[in-house]
């Protein structure tokens, strides 16, 4: 096939690979579009491949793709339809729809490996992976980069989001497993340990607070609600400012015992 395009379809702009779709990541590259015909449902992760491709696009850019119906990828035994007596389809037979997972079915010939996913899980993965740019920056900032907001426009996409954050949202999460135990040897060690985040600071307290590691810590501290404090750089510095000035005495006098 990459030999017929080659000849059909050959540009100076044009470059074709023969690559494993689970190795774009080794494309070195922004891209406006990234098209895929009916191919995701032959891929194990697709939470990867979506993240891999999430890397691939430039900003405003748009992923367009097709792939295999869930109602079809379903049942284990592959696709199968009662028929009548004069062989015309009467019903679909579906089952296992909500088991996702490897399906090895018939297609021309038999043992071919496919993966479904119900809709909820597609569009789930959708939403968290093609969002991950979301994960580290200012909501701001994230804002007013990828969707082209204006400030005001952020300032109001951020007051709805807080809205159910602050409900829910913030409360969504698990701690990694092991972290209470990591924490309790830190300070068995007397480190002294800091939260330093662009969450703003009520909301990082809430949530340490719920789950019980906010005694951990000597200082959690993040960013202003009126979007002040909001970069990494000012509120690393500010929690080293304020670490110094509440605890002045104990750190002049190790520094007199040293």
């Amino acid at each position: 096939m990459l030999a017929v395009a080659k000849v059909e379809n050959a540009f100076e702009n044009i470059e074709y690979m023969h690559l494993d779709m689970n190795d774009i990541n080794i494309i070195d590259g922004k891209f406006d579009i990234v098209y895929s015909s009916i191919a995701f449902h032959y891929v194990k992760s697709f939470s990867k491949v979506l993240r891999d491709i999430n890397y691939l696009l430039k900003d405003n850019a748009l992923l367009i793709y097709s792939q295999e119906h869930p109602l079809t990828t379903a049942p284990k035994q592959g696709p199968i339809w009662t028929l009548d007596e004069n062989k015309k389809p009467l019903f679909y037979n579906l089952s296992n729809y909500m088991e996702s997972g490897e399906r090895s079915v018939k297609w021309f010939v038999e043992g071919v490996i496919k993966y479904h996913r119900p809709f909820s899980e597609i569009i789930n993965t959708l939403i968290e992976k093609m969002l991950e740019k979301f994960i580290g920056p200012p909501l701001k900032d994230a804002f007013i980069e990828y969707y082209n907001f204006s400030e005001d426009q952020s300032f109001q996409a951020i007051k709805y989001f807080r809205e159910y954050f602050k409900e829910k949202g913030m409360l969504q999460n698990k701690v990694y497993e092991h972290m209470e135990q990591l924490l309790i040897k830190l300070k068995e060690l007397g480190l002294n340990l800091i939260v330093a985040t662009s969450k703003p600071t009520v909301f990082a307290k809430q949530i340490l607070g719920h789950f019980k590691l906010d005694m951990y810590f000597d200082l959690i501290i993040g960013s202003n609600l009126d979007g002040t404090r909001s970069k990494k750089g000012q509120i690393l510095l500010n929690a080293n400012a304020t670490y110094i000035v509440e605890n002045v005495s104990d750190i002049f006098e190790k520094i007199v015992n040293a």
